[in-house]
């Protein structure tokens, strides 16, 4: 007898699974809608694996909100299955993908779509087994980069403790296939008008990093000093963009939106400011926290000089009266200046060299944020100081607006 050796199943690949699952859908009373989208033959998402995952991932989540299955083919195409009864329209569904393939607006809509296929099944299930042959066989694929052909395994880092580089491709993971409009919120920031109270100027929008952090990785500690936690930034920056890009809802208002220098300077954003018309740009200011702006000046420099380029607003967020004397913010050019005031920061406003620093600059471009005590309103309003954002702020113009 030869040496006995261990046996090892073999793992089905993504397109096998597809065959196993849609061969039990024509048993059932049910009918399906088949979708797949050949984002590997899109030649604008072609070579940039980092684009390809996240729109695998709001493919994905489609198919998590109709309650169908996803499936990642090796090349990184998508396929969705559905059931019919869940979609009111299926045109509805195929308007919303290919609405949300990021494409160069000189790319005509039209060719999007021919990258979307859908079968109905049972009726057409012999279309798409052929179509899902053509899969196995490596046939009707526009090879991706090696990167993209990986497990679909969440990584089994320990989300307990200090944030490592482990961990964050663990969150990652989890980020990429959560469905993002949960952890969208809003803030707006007002100005105080006397006897008629609060009112708004313009809004605040962001990923709310501490929900998300609530339910998805409650036990990781992150410290904004930390270098992963700007990359964790950057894949939230990519998803809310994103989100604007497909919204469908034109920017009519200020809105500001917290953004990443890596971002600024990365493709998405370049697709993202393209397809948005130059009335959107101007009501658009875009958050840079001061520590990415001081941890590298030059770089910072260029990004606000790009951003201002392509017409959109600047703002330097995360800014403390301890540190105005000790930097010229007057030289950055940005229409915005945030300073956080939180309630251990207030006594800061009766402090002379601070109070120097803070008269030094434009007072109609400063923004009192993290507002969450009495004394900053008041003490700010005798300073000058006409724009406010806050919890504290948020009830009391809720009672004005009442």
């Amino acid at each position: 007898m030869g040496p006995l050796h261990r046996w090892q199943e073999r793992r089905m690949s993504s397109e096998e699974e597809l065959m196993a699952f849609c061969r039990r859908l024509i048993r059932t009373p049910y009918k399906y809608l088949a979708v797949t989208v050949q984002l590997a033959a899109f030649t604008q998402l072609r070579g940039n694996s980092r684009l390809i995952r996240l729109q695998q991932s709001l493919i994905s989540e489609m198919a998590n909100r109709y309650r169908g299955q996803y499936f990642r083919m090796s090349n990184g195409d998508a396929v969705i299955i559905l059931r019919l009864d869940m979609i009111d329209q299926p045109k509805t569904l195929i308007d919303e993908i290919a609405t949300s393939i990021l494409r160069d607006p000189d790319v005509p809509e039209k060719k999007v779509r021919k990258l979307i296929d859908q079968f109905e099944i049972p009726e057409k299930y012999p279309e798409f087994r052929e179509h899902t042959n053509q899969y196995l066989q490596g046939g009707n694929l526009a090879k991706l980069p090696a990167v993209l052909v990986d497990d679909e395994v969440e990584p089994d880092a320990d989300l307990d403790g200090p944030l490592n580089a482990a961990m964050l491709s663990r969150i990652e993971y989890r980020i990429a296939r959560c469905d993002i409009r949960p952890f969208l919120k809003k803030q707006d920031i007002f100005i105080n008008r006397g006897n008629t109270g609060w009112w708004p100027v313009f809004e605040e929008r962001f990923v709310s990093l501490a929900d998300l952090k609530r339910k998805l990785f409650p036990d990781v500690e992150i410290r904004p000093s930390d270098p992963l936690f700007n990359q964790l930034c950057r894949l939230l920056d990519e998803r809310l963009l994103h989100y604007l890009l497909i919204a469908k809802t034109k920017i009519t208002h200020k809105v500001s939106v917290n953004v990443a220098l890596d971002t600024v300077f990365d493709q998405l954003f370049d697709m993202f400011a393209q397809n948005l018309q130059i009335k959107e740009r101007e009501n658009l200011v875009f958050e840079i926290h001061r520590a990415e702006i001081f941890q590298d000046i030059a770089r910072a420099v260029e990004g606000i000089a790009k951003l201002h380029k392509l017409g959109f607003g600047v703002a330097v967020d995360g800014m403390t009266m301890d540190l105005l004397p000790y930097v010229r913010l007057n030289k950055l050019n940005t229409e915005i200046i945030k300073i956080h005031l939180f309630r251990e920061h207030v006594a800061l406003l009766q402090d002379d060299d601070c109070v120097k620093a803070l008269r030094e600059l434009d007072i109609n471009k400063i923004v009192f944020s993290r507002c969450d005590h009495e004394g900053a309103i008041k003490i700010g309003q005798t300073l000058g100081v006409k724009m406010y954002q806050g919890w504290l702020i948020d009830e009391q113009a809720a009672l004005t607006q009442n």
